[in-house]
């Protein structure tokens, strides 16, 4: 829910008024703030299973850099600007940029990274305690925002080494540099009065990521000490109202009061009906997978223009080159051994969906649902012409926003309308 519109508010500033903030100028000594991880829970603990999502983006984060340069802006501003929106429609709450301290490397510097892109992700809605979720996810908070803010460092410097700079990401995981010392560089946190990092709208809890790199970007500047004048102006009537488009300071207004499971759209007051409204009858024939349109069109079905743009048409931009190594890597972890005993206390199916539901919007889904499903669901033959038998008797269905205003400025036939479809 909003008050006040947010259709103004450029993308590169993000959800949050940082740039209300006051700044300082910058210094060449920028003080070390201290944070650290603490992962709890018990055995149905979801921070168990993202180590190894984790380490994929770690074995991602450098690369070969494209051999020509990209024809883009020479204004570092410009530069800056694009780079946070990229961050932004990737879902992250707050992003700054930062000349590398010297004493922000650990253990020497990575020749020509000079330049830095810090990537703060916020935490989630926390479940309540005894509520659907609980049991899953408390205590996975850091896991969960180190793992997203990896993924989009990941992506960032895959985007910019396809433009033909040297980039290199950083994961609370795998660095060669001080991530809380580059946030405060970059004007993104500051360290709180215990010496322990701190942003002044997601206090502690938020993680970073980063990414350095040869690309000349502008600088931010350090947040500096705020008066009494500053707290009035930042965090007067206009912060709980979501002024100028920014994030609105009343939690009720952002839906915090919802259940986890229950998700960001109240789906529970809908209408529900034993069958779908749109019939469809149980003698829908299945199709092999060489029936799929990308697959027909690799295969010339479509004739040679289709052929030919088949393996470039989605990706064929840098930026969506940078997201290109991710999925296509993701794809071998879609499935894996299963447990040979079941977890105790998963008796119960309707507790079972909501755990599962509240996971899906933990991990940042729009709507999750649950069906059962129908033999046609699945195709009838792999690609070498092996049978496929239906193998599981339940799906769960997320639905990821592509977000509207970003759509609403594409025009189909875009870099950005490529970069959409892999944003999920």
């Amino acid at each position: 829910m909003r008050i006040l519109s947010h259709r103004d508010r450029p993308v590169y500033l993000g959800p949050y008024a940082m740039e209300r903030l006051p700044r300082t100028s910058a210094g060449a000594d920028v003080p070390k703030a201290g944070w650290r991880r603490t992962d709890t829970g018990g055995e149905r603990a979801i921070w168990r299973v993202m180590g190894e999502y984790a380490g994929l983006y770690d074995r991602l984060r450098d690369g070969p850099v494209a051999p020509q340069r990209a024809p883009i802006s020479q204004d570092p501003e410009r530069r800056a600007r694009d780079l946070k929106a990229h961050c932004h429609f990737l879902d992250a709450q707050i992003v700054g940029a930062a000349r590398v301290p010297a004493a922000a490397w650990r253990g020497g510097a990575v020749a020509d990274h000079a330049h830095a892109l810090v990537i703060a992700v916020a935490y989630a809605k926390d479940p309540a305690p005894g509520a659907p979720g609980d049991a899953w996810l408390t205590g996975a908070q850091d896991a969960r925002a180190d793992l997203r803010a990896g993924e989009i460092a990941t992506i960032m410097a895959g985007y910019i080494r396809h433009l033909g700079y040297p980039a290199r990401a950083h994961s609370a995981s795998l660095s060669e540099v001080d991530l809380p010392r580059l946030a405060v560089a970059a004007g993104i946190a500051e360290a709180g009065p215990d010496s322990t990092l701190r942003n002044p709208f997601l206090g502690r809890r938020f993680r970073l990521a980063a990414v350095t790199t040869a690309f000349e970007i502008a600088a931010d500047r350090p947040l500096a000490r705020r008066g009494p004048g500053d707290v009035l102006r930042v965090w007067g009537p206009g912060y709980w109202l979501g002024a100028g488009g920014a994030r609105p300071g009343w939690n009720w207004l952002n839906g915090a009061s919802r259940p986890l499971h229950l998700g960001p759209f109240p789906m529970e007051k809908i209408d529900r009906v034993p069958e779908t409204t749109t019939l469809i009858t149980d003698d829908v024939p299945r199709v092999p997978k060489r029936a799929n349109f990308f697959t027909r069109c690799l295969n010339g079905d479509l004739g040679p223009k289709a052929q030919r743009e088949r393996n470039r048409f989605a990706f064929k931009t840098p930026y969506a080159q940078g997201y290109m190594p991710l999925i296509k890597n993701l794809v071998p972890m879609q499935d894996g051994p299963v447990a040979g005993t079941p977890a105790a206390g998963m008796e119960d199916p309707a507790a079972n969906a909501d755990e599962v539901k509240a996971a899906g919007y933990f991990l940042g889904a729009d709507m999750v649902g649950i069906c059962e499903v129908p033999a046609f669901a699945y195709y009838s033959h792999e690609l070498d012409g092996t049978p496929i038998a239906p193998y599981h008797k339940y799906a769960i269905v997320m639905l990821i926003d592509q977000g509207y205003e970003t759509m609403e400025g594409a025009s189909g036939d875009d870099w950005i309308s490529g970069a959409q479809s892999m944003v999920s």
